[in-house]
């Protein structure tokens, strides 16, 4: 969309290097857009709290002016805007209403056609990772994820959700549909989901989850073997059929 567009590096007619004062004079009249567009005018060592107020108030505003757009439209403007000038993560006003973009907007998508759902699902840890502190939005999101998508991409998400031990949620059936797909995932090119997995399965939700865990090791793949038997080991947690299956897994 043209407004995305718009915040990538462009070259103007009128190389004028606007000033912090043109900056505040921008934000008064309102012109987002284009207060968006030269805060990049101010030198980095110049780039003092006034500066990062107006950035703020910059991003608000363009926000206000895209919310007749669709949830995913505006989330990729705030996207957009978050990558150009990471000092909006500061503003409490900006996340949430990037947090309540990102819902109305993934929650959207996971309820279209199946491949645009798991389009999403790629996008959902991403998403999550940039706003860590938000714990309630991280398992929200999880649990959006439709029954027919990959478990795998909601694990980062709950891993951020359920930092503490023995917590409630870690019997919440989505958590162990999520935590037992990322441990059948080669590890080599899926480490993040699979450090998750671990986290979760091996770590806070230990007590809720390692019942399943042996269930599925007892079908399992070889990833999944590979990836669980040494925590399983150390825990002494293996049945002798288990540990044979460890020693030398199919």
């Amino acid at each position: 969309m043209a407004l995305v567009i718009a915040l990538g590096a462009v070259a103007r007619a009128d190389q004028h290097a606007y000033t912090l004062g043109d900056l505040k004079a921008l934000a008064t009249q309102h012109a987002w857009r284009e207060l968006v567009e030269h805060l990049e005018d101010v030198a980095p060592a110049n780039r003092d709290g006034a500066w990062r107020a107006v950035a703020q108030q910059a991003g608000l505003g363009l926000l206000a002016d895209v919310t007749h757009t669709s949830p995913a439209d505006a989330l990729g403007v705030v996207e957009a805007l978050l990558a150009r000038y990471p000092t909006l993560k500061d503003s409490k006003e900006f996340m949430a209403r990037r947090a309540e973009l990102g819902a109305a907007a993934f929650d959207r998508c996971f309820r279209a056609k199946l491949e645009t759902a798991d389009a999403c699902a790629l996008r959902l840890p991403g998403f999550v990772a940039e706003d860590p502190a938000n714990a309630e939005l991280a398992f929200r999101l999880a649990k959006l994820l439709p029954a027919r998508s990959p478990h795998q991409y909601a694990v980062t998400a709950f891993a951020l959700a359920i930092p503490n031990k023995d917590d409630p949620r870690c019997k919440d059936p989505d958590v162990r549909l999520a935590v037992i797909a990322a441990l059948g995932l080669p590890r080599a090119t899926n480490d993040e989901l699979v450090t998750a997995g671990l986290a979760l399965g091996m770590g806070v939700c230990w007590s809720a989850l390692n019942d399943a865990i042996l269930a599925a090791m007892g079908g399992g793949s070889p990833d999944l073997l590979a990836n669980t038997c040494a925590p399983m080991k150390s825990r002494r947690a293996l049945s002798p059929l288990l540990a044979k299956r460890c020693d030398k897994p199919t």
